[in-house]
């Protein structure tokens, strides 16, 4: 009686827990597979997006130049930008 329960116990009533641990770690790799191509693309968008912020810098000082009141109004867009910058680099507590 007792073999016959055991295999009962097998066949019918126990986990493949092996096979659950396999399917959790092929899972647990497709979704930092997913994680990271999505990082690689954020990364790539951030990037342009600080090189069109240096290039547009750039040719806004060459246009404020001349004019002292210019420099002013710009030194006070690059101090904010700088606040700006020190605000979205601190940890946020979601």
């Amino acid at each position: 009686m007792g073999t016959a329960i055991k295999d009962w116990w097998e066949k019918d009533v126990a986990l493949d827990l092996d096979g659950v641990a396999v399917r959790v770690r092929e899972a647990i790799a497709a979704a930092v597979s997913v994680l990271n191509d999505r990082l690689a693309v954020l990364e790539a968008l951030l990037s342009a997006q600080q090189e069109a912020v240096g290039a547009t810098a750039a040719k806004l000082r060459v246009e404020t130049q001349t004019d002292p009141q210019d420099e002013v109004l710009r030194d006070q867009r690059e101090e904010r930008k700088s606040r700006f910058d020190a605000a979205v680099a601190r940890p946020r507590n979601i």
